[in-house]
């Protein structure tokens, strides 16, 4: 096959994206370009969230660890 159902980020964090502004670009192309079909989040509940409320784009589907923070990352506010 040519293409992904679904592209997850794994493990993000909030801290981590800084400006996200390019990667959604990048991801908005490998979508248009019929590479994924659907982007999403995989990792701690708390980091997929804080990211989706502020990139929904990010969060076509969301696949979380409810157990607790990633180690040794605490979710901030960027």
């Amino acid at each position: 096959t040519d293409h992904v159902d679904a592209l997850f980020l794994h493990e993000p964090a909030l801290s981590d994206l800084g400006d996200a502004e390019p990667l959604l670009r990048a991801l908005e192309r490998i979508k248009s370009d019929g590479k994924a079909r659907l982007i999403g989040l995989s990792g701690y509940e708390a980091d997929c969230v804080a990211i989706a409320q502020r990139w929904p784009a990010l969060a076509e589907v969301v696949q979380v660890d409810a157990v607790g923070p990633r180690p040794g990352k605490a979710v901030r506010e960027a």
